[in-house]
């Protein structure tokens, strides 16, 4: 990896798989977090079984489209239905491989009634974070996922099929000279293209790489092309990407995946030369796993995923050069603090509450400055002001004052609750922890929830108290209320991938009576833990590292603002996300039918000004707005040419309506010069529902200044106002007014909701 000692090292950050077989993205942590609810195995910290267990399982229960199934007989029994691979497992952050094993074919190992089967493979990336100036700053650290499908889970697939890569437009050339452009493929366009034909290859004079493709579909544009047609288009910078028509093979194979001609060593822990990997390259599919139960044997596709550091953790958390307090992003907000109210004058006032527990809040908006210039911010949750004089200002970098905590367990045993002895380590210091939140903490139910803890902690320190209910305890632990703490908890604890079934801390598992008592079963775990070890193979790396969330962790470290797809909120709420071929009947509606993402109205004349701009024109050109003609005509290219047409939408109502808002409130005073994602959804979505030119901001902000207002406090005036005004805004359609309001009130929660979080637009 580069030198620590050159600087500022911030690793782009992404979620290890997408929210559905499209590859949409998960909008934050809650979101990612609430997905993974479904999963009944993989529990951080401990396991279903009780034991020790260091990261988080991603099954085909949650997420099937990144299953990937292969042709083992048995696999067809458990599994009818194949699962293609739709989506992979990504890389989490940008990061170089360092260590992997790649199975050939699923491992097995013999059970009552046959095989059962796993796979063994993984790889193991590397990680560098430095948001200082000098490497005390910064943090070493590694992502892990295990039981990926095996090599031979992926089909042998054309070489020469490709498509368009997703998000371009690439120009297709009559001929090598470039000349003439004859039309414009679309993403998702199908080619071949046959790299093995140096002739079919060039570099232009501009130095970029340019391929001789086949078309295999028609494409519209200054000229008709056909299938089989001949264009010359751009095919570096992964502008042309395998066709889907397989599973998309992980990136980290590119060593051992033509043109290369290295051999893979298949079965065995490799630790190769390291090598470059992105946050959100395929790094594999959820592999087959087969477990033993009471009645047969259990059978998913999962995924195992860890983030580790051999690194002093502690001092990291506590951000040692102090970065980033120049500009606080986060306040540790303490309980019994006063909640300020602001009003309409912009005098500010102490209110009648105080916050009722203490809690760590992200800085939305901006500060307020009363007249004698003690500052005050949004209060998240209490919907009012905060005193800064009152909170403890973080940077994005204090990940210790954000609620991460560090705990050290060196256990005799990785079963931390086996029901036989009371849990003195790991199991004791979580329900302590959860007992002091429970107990400072002033929501009415708390009090239970710390006498609930004090009794289990009482009975762990009871010497006459040895035996007791796992499960109890296991659900104490996976808490729902306490998963914030839980989640945020960093352990440094002996890892399962580095002992053998010889060393100590498994000798309680591996007893004699379990032996002579369930000979299958021992037999089972000793050849699984032979087959699946591997960590005493990879220079660096200990016995007992630094365990993290991985998902919790890598989006606190995830530094940069996330990117907000603008005008989200208001496709939401026009077209319900149904995508560009929307049409409705306008019954009711003074705007008549409506198309598309957006809802593009036809008797303002909106969607005939779209059609005038259109590439699709010629098809819809002739035929009556609102017929049965014209809207089957219009779903029809929505089908062929999904993203392209909603893209295109997106486009005319970002320079017909959003940007047309944004001059108008320029216009009279309001200039918007940052690039908070709930303030520019707003006003897109009320320049597509009320028009460009609507003075709805204006009239609703008319009594306070808007610069110096928070976000939450414009968007709850402006919502406010449309709620007032919705009978007079849409006199001529009664029948709607019931849902405009109740549009009003969803969309006010959820911009609101949005202010909470760390997104711009682009």
């Amino acid at each position: 990896m580069s030198n620590p000692e050159n600087g500022l090292q911030l690793p782009a950050i992404r979620w290890p798989v997408p929210k559905n077989n499209r590859g949409g993205e998960f909008s934050n942590l809650e979101e990612m977090l609430a997905h993974l609810e479904g999963e009944a195995t993989g529990h951080w910290l401990i396991g279903r079984n009780g034991m020790w267990h260091g990261g988080i399982h991603i099954s085909d229960t949650t997420t099937p489209w990144c299953a990937l199934s292969g042709q083992a007989m048995n696999e067809a029994v458990d599994f009818p239905v194949p699962f293609p691979g739709e989506q992979a497992v990504r890389c989490m952050a940008d990061g170089e491989v360092v260590a992997y094993r790649i199975n050939r074919d699923y491992l097995s190992v013999p059970w009552y009634w046959g095989d059962l089967c796993y796979s063994g493979s993984f790889v193991l990336i590397r990680h560098r974070i430095q948001p200082g100036k000098t490497a005390e700053s910064g943090l070493t650290f590694y992502t892990l996922y295990m039981h990926l499908a095996p090599w031979l889970a992926y089909p042998e697939r054309d070489s020469t099929a490709f498509q368009v890569a997703d998000g371009q437009r690439l120009k297709a050339y009559v001929d090598a000279s470039r000349q003439w452009v004859a039309a414009e493929l679309p993403s998702g366009t199908r080619v071949t293209w046959d790299k093995a034909v140096s002739a079919d290859t060039m570099t232009g004079s501009n130095g970029r790489q340019y391929a001789h493709v086949t078309l295999a579909e028609p494409v519209t544009g200054c000229m008709s092309l056909s299938t089989g047609d001949r264009v010359w288009t751009v095919c570096d910078r992964e502008n042309l990407v395998p066709a889907r028509d397989s599973a998309t093979r992980p990136a980290w194979w590119s060593p051992f995946l033509p043109p290369s001609r290295e051999t893979v060593q298949f079965d065995t822990v490799v630790c190769p030369t390291p090598y470059p990997i992105k946050a959100g390259d395929p790094v594999g599919h959820l592999g087959w796993f087969q477990v033993p139960g009471e009645d047969g044997h259990e059978k998913r596709y999962q995924v195992h995923i860890e983030c580790l550091t051999t690194d002093d953790l502690p001092h990291f958390l506590s951000n040692p050069e102090g970065t980033g307090r120049d500009m606080p992003a986060f306040a540790r907000c303490p309980k019994d603090i006063p909640v300020y109210l602001q009003f309409s004058g912009g005098e500010i006032q102490k209110g009648l509450i105080t916050t009722q527990t203490e809690t760590v809040m992200a800085l939305s908006g901006q500060a307020v400055t009363d007249k004698e210039g003690k500052r005050y911010w949004p209060g998240g949750s209490s919907r009012g002001l905060l005193a800064e004089s009152d909170m403890q200002l973080l940077s994005r970098y204090d990940l210790a004052g954000r609620g991460f905590e560090t705990t050290e367990d060196s256990p005799a045993s990785f079963d931390h609750l086996d029901g036989k002895t009371q849990p003195k380590g790991l199991v004791k210091t979580i329900f302590e922890r959860f007992f002091s939140v429970a107990d400072n903490d002033g929501k009415p139910y708390s009090k239970a929830v710390a006498f609930n803890y004090r009794q289990l902690l009482d009975r762990i320190d009871d010497a006459k108290s040895s035996r007791y209910n796992p499960e109890q305890y296991r659900r104490a632990v996976q808490n729902p209320s306490m998963r914030d703490h839980l989640y945020r908890l960093c352990v440094k604890h002996p890892s399962d991938w580095y002992y053998s079934s010889e060393a100590p801390v498994w000798k309680t598992f591996f007893t004699p009576q379990l032996k002579k008592e369930a000979p299958e079963w021992y037999a089972y775990s000793e050849k699984f833990l032979i087959d699946l070890r591997w960590m005493h193979r990879v220079a660096g790396m200990v016995e007992n590292p630094w365990h993290m969330h991985p998902l919790v962790f890598l989006d606190a470290i995830a530094m940069n603002a996330k990117v907000w797809v603008l005008g989200t909120t208001s496709e939401h709420y026009e077209s319900g996300g149904r995508g560009p071929g929307v049409v409705s009947s306008g019954r009711g509606d003074h705007g008549g039918a409506s198309y598309g993402c957006y809802q593009l109205s036809s008797k303002p004349g909106v969607v005939q000004d779209y059609i005038q701009q259109s590439k699709y024109k010629d098809r819809l050109t002739g035929l009556q707005v609102g017929t049965q003609e014209f809207n089957t005509e219009w779903k029809k290219i929505a089908s062929e040419h999904k993203e392209d047409f909603a893209h295109e939408q997106y486009l005319f109502i970002k320079k017909t309506h959003y940007e047309v808002q944004l001059g108008f409130l320029g216009k009279k005073g309001i200039n918007i010069k940052h690039k908070r994602a709930a303030i520019h959804d707003m006003i897109w979505s009320t320049s597509v529902q009320y028009g460009p030119y609507t003075d709805i901001i204006i009239k609703a902000t008319k009594e306070f200044s808007f610069e110096n207002a928070t976000d939450a406090q414009i968007i709850t005036a402006v919502q406010d106002y449309k709620y007032a005004h919705v009978e007079t805004k849409f006199a001529s359609s009664p029948t709607l007014w019931s849902g405009l309001k109740d549009r009003v009130v969803s969309e006010k929660s959820k911009l609101l909701d949005l202010t909470q979080y760390n997104y711009e637009v682009e």
